[in-house]
């Protein structure tokens, strides 16, 4: 018995040529020609049987559904705008996101960390990162929350939803 590496359904059906829509079922085949196997995929109302000749086997299979959108950040330097117009003083889930972006920037080489001061009490973090923009000279201070990877990568969905749109920022040219 031979193992066969095969690729995901097709797009469009070999005989009608109609698009394979995502959820509904088709069927396909294996065949080798030249030597090598092909697949082929079928509309269920186009399938015409199994295919003549060097058939290696067929079934009956459901097209995947597309896959989930993926949330896209904006490059560094817009988020470095963003963060830059965002007032230090908010509500928890505003220095949250703050975090957030600085986690971010640094990743990216736009922030620098320069140290942390230690607050030593408080309900919320007990420490602050103290943070450079190298290319400005700009400092900032931002409470460490301390997220740990799997909370960044859960936090980014929010991150995108939440992140105010810089283009609602007045610039300086328009102030």
């Amino acid at each position: 018995m031979s193992d066969y590496l095969l690729k995901p359904p097709g797009k469009r059906c070999v005989t009608s040529g109609r698009a394979l829509r995502p959820g509904r079922e088709c069927r396909s085949a294996l065949v080798e020609r030249d030597g090598e196997p092909v697949r082929l995929d079928y509309d269920l109302d186009a399938w015409p049987g199994p295919p003549e000749g060097d058939l290696i086997g067929h079934w009956l299979c459901r097209i995947p559904g597309q896959a989930p959108a993926v949330s896209t950040l904006p490059e560094p330097a817009e988020l470095h705008r963003r963060f830059v117009a965002m007032d230090e003083a908010g509500t928890a889930e505003h220095e949250k996101l703050r975090y957030w972006l600085v986690v971010e920037l640094l990743r990216s080489r736009r922030l620098e960390l320069e140290g942390t001061e230690d607050l030593g009490y408080g309900d919320g973090p007990t420490r602050t990162l103290l943070l450079a923009d190298p290319d400005s000279g700009d400092r900032f201070r931002v409470p460490d929350f301390g997220m740990t990877a799997g909370e960044l990568r859960a936090y980014r969905a929010v991150a995108v939803r939440e992140l105010p749109d810089a283009a609602d920022e007045p610039t300086e040219e328009a102030a």
